[in-house]
């Protein structure tokens, strides 16, 4: 099978960035923001985005494309003058966030804010919880991403453990 050449990789890539058919209900990924560069089929990404989504959209573009081996995504996130927002504003609005969320329990989750990005750190029962404090916290103003670190620890129920009794007589 033929290797596809740089330049038609580049082309490519830069094409579906101009045009994103997932994202027809959204404002476009600006290509004129992004530079792409490729070199034996690895594509680098740079420049900015006005979002987080975008950033991911931008390599969801360059992922589609034939040809790409690996991406390396060195774009910046550059939120719009009105969307800034100091870390102290976010820190609030995450917590916030979390406690009008019902599927969070906001006590077991911690927050870190630095430069607009969100670290998120704790135990929760379910994945879904994990998953719902992700989604709670993702989308507000001046939020550039989320580090979702929070394990899930299933708490143990008197259910999954056997009695002494039932042990000491199944002995």
């Amino acid at each position: 099978m033929a290797r596809i050449d740089d330049s038609e990789i580049r082309r490519k890539v830069i094409a579906e960035l101009e045009c994103d058919p997932n994202i027809d209900w959204h404002p476009s990924i600006d290509a004129s923001t992004i530079g792409v560069a490729v070199k034996d089929g690895i594509v680098a990404l740079s420049g900015t985005v006005a979002s987080h989504w975008h950033k991911q959209m931008a390599e969801r573009a360059a992922k589609r494309v034939s040809g790409v081996r690996a991406i390396v995504d060195g774009l910046v996130i550059k939120l719009p003058g009105s969307a800034e927002r100091d870390d102290s504003d976010i820190a609030h609005a995450v917590l916030d966030g979390l406690r009008f969320d019902t599927d969070v329990q906001p006590d077991r989750i911690q927050v870190t804010v630095e430069n607009g990005w969100v670290v998120l750190e704790g135990g929760v029962e379910t994945e879904e919880q994990k998953s719902a404090a992700g989604r709670a916290t993702r989308h507000l103003v001046g939020v550039k991403g989320v580090t979702n670190g929070i394990e899930v620890k299933p708490r143990l129920r008197a259910a999954d453990v056997p009695s002494r009794a039932h042990a000491d007589a199944a002995r």
